[in-house]
């Protein structure tokens, strides 16, 4: 701090002396309002009571540390007594870091080499980060105009928005022989949130002076102290009290006098210069924070056993060849996480567990709607077709014996949809698969991997437009890392609460890549003036990753024919074997039934609710003491996969069980 302190009263003998060199002429000239940028470092002290063991102060206290913070933001400065008086305000982030230690005496442990018994000593150290958004208003007092020195007296109030955590470290002091009970000498003891992180308040006095540059540009160097008014924690005592420096760069907005001329009655008048159009600006951009929340999933998804085809035809379509590398490496568990994109890989997973089942055997069946061909010769031509062409991708593209497979064609399926619907049609038009090994069509299941769902799909951001006359159209980003997450383009100007919907999957990533728990998002606007000229506005705010206290287990019974609600045998399995593995003595089980579209919503909604009891009832034939927290059906209300294909249709035609079990802490 002595350094700093020399290093200011230099920077203030230089500012003095180019002041005083200044031209006259900005005597004539009155400061209007200025706007900039500060930060710097600062020292902190922290005094504390706080409990070695929470909740117990029987065990030793942490009292006092020191630690080096910084801060930083944006300051604005108008004059209400000029030149002598300012008000100040300041909206900063303030990094508060705290490193605390204590040491206890816990026991006596027994001294081989002496024989006899010593205390042993244990310390404590406790590392925390608290990240702060203050607001710092008060007054810059300039006692002498003539030299660009101020005072500046001030209040902050802070909430700890960008994080406030700890972790808590132990290690043996004395004797040195002593090991913890993990083979370690120091070891995390606890770590986390501060939970009672409390609104922070302080009161500052700081010493500046004002450095004029090129223009209108100023620098700014200050030496200050905060004293902290109120605890950091509401539930003991810790205090702070803080010397801080930094250096700052802002602009001026100056009153420019009015020129004055000698009249000149000879000369002709001249003619009033034409009125300015006031350029379009943007003021301000700003977001709340987004929150994902990370669970422990174990995902069952159902094989729905039917390959559909285009009226008449009887070719593959592209969505069930799906790219793999490297079949000899095909593995079920690289399979994307969701049931229509794990339903492409149909033909792969039967081809590879055919493989791993060789006395497994295979009925392929060809069907047709009853009406696309006009001869019942030609469609069971097109049935054959379609049951062989099949069984020829499992053949050329997997090896599957051929003698394996059973070839069969029906010109209807056993389970037609209603031909009332076009979508009916569509549906009748394809290829059932069935095997004689349960292992064959067993669903997919992925185990125990981590879920990123957020809070709100959507995220607001707050836009302040001065002229909006001016815009033409506009365009609002967010971002994460450089990576665009989402979009939203208008015309004109934008709204002063523009709303962006980001994509599931893209929230589900974001969860994945965040290497800490409050991370940084970047929004941006562009704004297009009717001059063809491009503004920009950029603001950064935060992406917390919160965890659910819940382990969540799910399975959707798909296979639900059209207008059924019965539950078939193959869903009988399904459900022996997943209430087997997910349901606990502590677990809540909630049953959603669910339709597609087709039909009326009134009708949906009663067969969805019949769905949902009828897999109630058995649930409760299989563990009696289940804990059923919710039975609902919502008939089309939502709509999970894409109704305009057939699979999105049968994967809506369904009841999901899921599974929610405390996560053992």
């Amino acid at each position: 701090m002595i350094r700093t302190f020399f290093l200011f009263a230099a920077l203030f003998a230089a500012g003095s002396a180019f002041l005083c060199a200044q031209n006259n002429s900005d005597s004539a000239r009155s400061v209007q309002y200025s706007l900039g940028f500060i930060g710097g470092l600062e020292r902190i002290s922290n005094q504390t009571s706080l409990p070695i063991i929470p909740g117990s102060t029987d065990c030793g206290l942490f009292s006092d540390g020191t630690a080096t913070g910084y801060w930083g933001g944006v300051m604005f400065d108008y004059p209400i007594l000029a030149p002598y008086l300012d008000v100040s305000a300041r909206l900063l982030y303030n990094a508060r870091p705290a490193v605390l230690e204590a040491q206890t005496q816990v026991s006596e442990v027994y001294d081989r080499a002496n024989d006899r018994y010593t205390p042993l000593f244990v310390g404590h150290k406790y590392d925390a980060m608290l990240g702060y958004l203050a607001f710092d208003v008060g007054v810059r007092v300039i006692p002498y105009p003539e030299i660009p020195v101020y005072v500046r007296l001030s209040a902050d109030a802070g909430q700890p928005l960008f994080g406030a955590t700890y972790e808590q470290r132990a290690r043996v002091d004395d004797p040195s022989f002593v090991l913890f009970n993990d083979g370690t000498k120091e070891h995390v003891t606890r770590k986390g949130d501060i939970d009672d992180a409390t609104t922070s308040y302080g009161a500052l006095g700081a010493l500046g002076m004002d450095i004029p540059l090129r223009g209108n540009m100023v620098l700014v160097p200050e030496i200050g102290y905060r004293y902290g008014l109120g605890s950091v924690v509401s539930r003991s005592e810790w205090h702070t009290e803080s010397v801080r420096a930094g250096i700052g760069l802002k602009w001026i907005v100056y009153n420019e006098p009015a020129a004055i001329s000698k009249p000149n009655r000879e000369a002709p008048k001249e003619a009033e210069p034409p009125s300015v159009v006031p350029s379009l600006v943007i003021n301000s951009l700003s977001s709340r924070p987004l929150e994902v929340q990370e669970t422990i999933v174990t995902q069952t998804f159902p094989l729905l056993p039917y390959v559909f085809f285009d009226s008449t035809a009887a070719e593959l379509r592209p969505r069930y060849m799906p790219a793999v590398a490297d079949r000899a490496r095909f593995q079920e568990k690289d399979l994307p996480k969701h049931a229509i994109s794990t339903y492409y890989y149909l033909l792969h997973i039967i081809g590879k567990r055919m493989q791993e089942y060789p006395n497994a055997r295979l009925t392929i069946t060809g069907t047709t709607d009853g009406k696309e061909l006009a001869s019942p010769s030609d469609r069971k031509a097109v049935a054959d077709r379609r049951a062989k062409v099949v069984a020829d991708y499992l053949v050329n593209t997997w090896g599957v014996d051929r003698q394996r497979i059973t070839l069969r064609s029906v010109d209807l399926p056993e389970l037609a949809s209603s031909a009332r619907y076009a979508e009916g049609d569509e549906e009748n038009r394809r290829t059932e698969i069935a095997s004689d090994d349960p292992a064959i069509l067993a669903p997919v299941v992925h185990s125990r991997f981590l879920e990123y769902i957020p809070i709100e799909d959507t995220q607001q951001f707050s836009i302040e437009v001065l002229h909006p006359e001016r815009a033409q159209g506009w365009d609002l980003s967010m971002y994460y890392s450089g990576a665009l997450m989402a979009v939203k383009t208008g015309e004109k100007a934008p709204k002063a609460i523009e709303t962006i919907t980001v994509a599931t999957e893209t929230l589900t990533a974001l969860g994945g890549r965040l290497q800490q728990d409050v991370e940084q998002l970047t929004g941006t606007l562009q704004i297009t003036q009717d001059d063809g000229s491009v503004l920009n506005a950029d603001c950064q705010f935060p992406v917390k990753k919160t965890r659910n206290e819940f382990e969540v287990s799910r399975l959707s019974l798909i296979v639900f024919d059209f207008d059924r609600s019965d539950i078939s045998s193959q869903n009988r399995e399904m459900m022996d074997r997943f209430v087997t593995e997910a349901v606990k003595p502590a677990s809540d089980v909630h049953i959603t039934g669910s339709t597609d579209r087709l039909g009326e919503a009134a009708y949906n909604m009663e067969l969805s609710k019949a769905r949902a009891e009828t897999v109630q009832q058995y649930l409760k034939q299989l563990r009696p003491g289940t804990r059923i927290q919710s039975v609902r059906g919502i008939g089309a209300s939502t709509l999970p996969y894409d109704n305009t294909v057939p699979e999105g249709r049968y994967y809506c035609r369904t009841v999901s069980l899921e599974v929610r079990t405390p996560v053992k802490k």
